[in-house]
């Protein structure tokens, strides 16, 4: 078998290490009702929303930026549907030979109370939300901001993501990515599926 020796991890947050996928159709229908659209079902939210930057989405579909910063603004009234994945902690505790960082498009303001809730901040160099880049996932700026306080460059990285904006956002910063549930450099099913593939440097 061929291992990868990465320098560093970079994580994607939702749908990786959490399963937040409730918590962010609620919060979204919320916004929507505010605003005064249609609230829309499960599958339309999987489909259309999750992975990508409501900032970067809403504008294409004609629709008012505000409910981006409302829907983050409210989020924390469902943390309680957010749950960590059975392996996540065990597989974190596995990586400490590791760099690791979070690299998400969830805004500082959900991110950070909602890690100090799961109690997952240790073990983590460092989190880049998506207000602290000019753009976020699928552009590379989140990786490149990653790579940049973890001082590596973005090929000697590694990243996990469970979307098409983590693929894309990887391959633009010519990082190598291991994908969960979705075609990567490589394949995983579940997160503790990483022990296998990857060496310390």
């Amino acid at each position: 078998m061929n291992y990868y020796r990465p320098k560093a991890l970079l994580f994607d947050f939702d749908g990786v290490l959490i399963n937040s996928i409730d918590s962010w159709w609620m919060s979204l229908n919320e916004a929507f009702h505010y605003y005064g659209y249609p609230r829309i079902t499960k599958k339309e939210f999987t489909e259309r929303y999750w992975g990508h930057d409501l900032k970067d989405i809403l504008p294409h579909q004609n629709m008012d930026l505000g409910i981006a910063t409302f829907c983050a603004n409210i989020y924390h009234k469902y943390f309680s549907f957010i749950t960590l994945y059975e392996d996540t902690i065990s597989t974190l505790q596995n990586l400490d030979a590791f760099q690791k960082a979070i690299i998400t498009n969830t805004p500082s303001n959900c991110t950070h109370p909602l890690l100090k809730r799961l109690q997952i901040n240790k073990y983590f160099t460092t989190v880049v939300c998506s207000d602290e880049v000019k753009k976020a996932k699928p552009y590379p700026d989140l990786i490149y901001e990653a790579c940049r306080r973890l001082k590596i460059h973005p090929s000697e990285a590694l990243m996990i993501g469970d979307t098409s904006s983590d693929i894309e956002a990887a391959y633009r910063a010519g990082c190598t990515i291991i994908g969960k549930k979705i075609q990567g450099d490589s394949t995983i099913a579940d997160l503790s599926d990483l022990l296998r593939l990857i060496k310390p440097p």
